[in-house]
């Protein structure tokens, strides 16, 4: 195996750890307001009620991304916050790689490393892990694609 893979594969691995780490071990925050919304809108979409906050009554409050993301988990798995929890764990851990690529991209591969271990590490994108209904972290990684 290459540098490059090893590398990517350890920052992977320890960003995974350090946002699961986060989510299994760490008081997580309540569901309320905004979480809320989402969190209805997500479940009503997973069982065929549509976009909605009240049944039967499509709703122009959210926007529609991050309800869908919730949706899929819900349809797949059920109602479970810690499943979610748990994605936007694994989201989270594939943000650092696509930020070293970006960084590798545009500037240089030490660059990439940097940009990719300073995410890894930093507490502001881990603690988004734990907040369900966290549309940040997924539109991070979306617009790091």
């Amino acid at each position: 195996m290459d540098k490059e893979k090893k590398y990517l594969i350890s920052v992977f691995v320890i960003a995974l750890i350090l946002r699961l780490s986060y989510v299994l071990f760490f008081p997580q925050s309540e569901i309320e307001s905004d979480a809320l919304q989402y969190d209805t809108i997500g479940w009503n979409l997973a069982s065929g009620d549509g976009f909605s906050l009240e049944l039967g009554m499509p709703t122009p409050v959210r926007a529609s991304v991050y309800p869908f993301f919730l949706s899929l988990i819900y349809f797949i798995i059920g109602h479970s916050y810690v499943v979610v929890r748990l994605a936007q764990a694994i989201i989270g851990a594939l943000t650092c790689l696509l930020i070293y690529w970006l960084g590798k991209e545009i500037f240089d591969e030490g660059v990439g490393r940097v940009a990719s271990l300073i995410v890894a590490f930093y507490l502001v994108p881990i603690s988004y892990t734990g907040f369900s209904s966290n549309r940040n972290l997924l539109f991070t990684f979306l617009l790091s694609m």
